[in-house]
């Protein structure tokens, strides 16, 4: 989705290896779009991500940030509503707990006899939606979804 938007994505991490450059190339996100930005203070991280999502010269923006109360979650999905950019919150798996997004995702790693990127992706939870898993890899070039390529938006 992210290599899809128009403008560059700001990927805003508290560690500077959060974002392994070779991977995000392979995945269409050069080093002409993708901007890092590093904090130091889960409250710093918040406001950037507000400021982001509210940024007109953005495309999209990533979180990665692992304890959230649901006031913070509500701020960025008020600011993610008002805005036309994708906005991505990541945390690990001990990270999770109550939320106001849209959706939630679990994503992890599947083995691929070609040493192919490949996931397991599973909708938690999604307003007006049912929960559902997929299969997915990265091959020549696009996205595969249960064997089938990803269709492009118009």
């Amino acid at each position: 989705m992210l290599a899809r938007t128009e403008g560059p994505i700001l990927w805003i991490a508290p560690r500077p290896d959060s974002v392994w450059a070779p991977g995000s190339v392979a995945l269409g996100l050069g080093p002409d779009r993708l901007l890092i930005a590093h904090y130091k203070t889960a409250a710093d991280g918040l406001w950037t991500m507000e400021k982001a999502l509210r940024c007109p010269a953005l495309g999209g923006a990533v979180l990665e940030l692992d304890r959230l109360d649901m006031t913070a979650t509500r701020r960025l999905q008020l600011a993610a509503e008002g805005s036309p950019r994708i906005g991505l919150l990541l945390r690990n798996a001990a990270g999770h707990g109550p939320s106001s997004a849209v959706t939630r995702w679990r994503v992890g790693s599947l083995p691929d006899a070609a040493a192919r990127p490949r996931w397991q992706l599973e909708l938690l939870r999604c307003r007006a939606g049912r929960p559902a898993s997929w299969q997915a890899r990265w091959a020549a070039g696009q996205l595969e979804v249960d064997g089938a390529p990803l269709a492009r938006p118009a």
